[in-house]
């Protein structure tokens, strides 16, 4: 499954060049090991977004641990860019 999701451009351009290797968000789209990210970077709070060619695979989860800070329904997803390149044309 590939999941589309908006990202501030300071923190896509830390994950396209290798430093963040991870993402935490809200699993309401119950994210899995082997889908795939598509982000759509935000210029701004309410400025324009822009699809990006890149896909990335989550390649790990980390769920339901609150003792570790973690809010419930919250997870923290390993990435890493992969060599499959996203079609999407909008």
């Amino acid at each position: 499954m590939v999941h589309e999701l908006k990202i501030a451009s300071q923190y896509y351009r830390a994950i396209s060049d290798g430093t963040k290797r991870f993402e935490i968000r809200y699993d309401d789209r119950h994210y899995a090991v082997g889908d795939y990210i598509h982000f759509r970077v935000k210029d701004g709070f309410y400025g324009a977004t822009t699809l990006t060619r890149e896909l990335y695979e989550i390649t790990y989860k980390l769920e339901n641990v609150p003792e570790y800070g973690l809010k419930p329904g919250y997870c923290i997803l390993g990435l890493r860019r992969s060599r499959r390149r996203s079609t999407a044309t909008h």
